[in-house]
């Protein structure tokens, strides 16, 4: 049992389900006596509760361990029929081929996209085929590639669609752009926050 807290710290526990961590490492009986291995189960265990803030608790156990990077495609508008799609596709680089991952709980074109932390934000946009942008939304959306899932996170504080969006510094930034309104002008107070 010397080198236990050791081996466990090279365990991905934040990774593993809820349910495996109940059944499987909390009724071992090292996991909680041991004082590194019990802040072991509570990083897991925090990590499970707070989804929302995944991309800023980011660690080695957490972290996507992949330096593979992809290209992707999301939404946009069929211009034949007119249609706003919903679709996220990755090109498979030994395949030479498009395949298909979760599609968004809506559809989206207009829209800006942005990584941090590797999520991949969907924010703004429009649901439906618009040139004037008077259906913006304000929902943003984070992919999760470990899981192939869609999670809905806080909103833009406006409507937005043709606009810009930059991440830094674990910060999403939307500048620009337009809604039913019209133009959208930049906040100072927005960038100071």
């Amino acid at each position: 049992m010397e080198y236990a807290a050791k081996l466990m710290k090279n365990i991905r526990f934040p990774l593993m389900t809820p349910q495996d961590l109940i059944n499987y490492v909390q009724t071992v009986d090292f996991m909680r006596t041991d004082n590194t291995c019990v802040n072991l189960l509570l990083e897991a265990s925090n990590y499970q509760m707070m989804p929302y803030m995944q991309p800023v608790m980011q660690s080695e156990r957490t972290a996507i361990r992949s330096d593979s990077t992809h290209l992707v495609t999301l939404g946009g508008v069929l211009r034949q029929q007119l249609v706003v799609s919903k679709e996220l596709r990755m090109y498979d680089e030994k395949a030479h081929e498009w395949k298909s991952l979760a599609p968004m709980d809506a559809p989206r074109y207009q829209h800006g996209i942005a990584v941090i932390g590797n999520f991949l934000y969907v924010v703004g946009g429009q649901s439906n085929y618009d040139t004037k942008g008077k259906t913006a939304v304000d929902t943003v959306f984070r992919f999760d590639p470990r899981y192939n899932k869609w999670m809905q996170v806080a909103s833009l504080n406006e409507k937005r669609t043709f606009f810009h969006l930059s991440a830094l510094k674990g910060h999403l930034y939307a500048v620009g752009g337009r809604n039913a309104a019209g133009e959208l002008e930049i906040c100072p107070d927005a960038v100071s926050s």
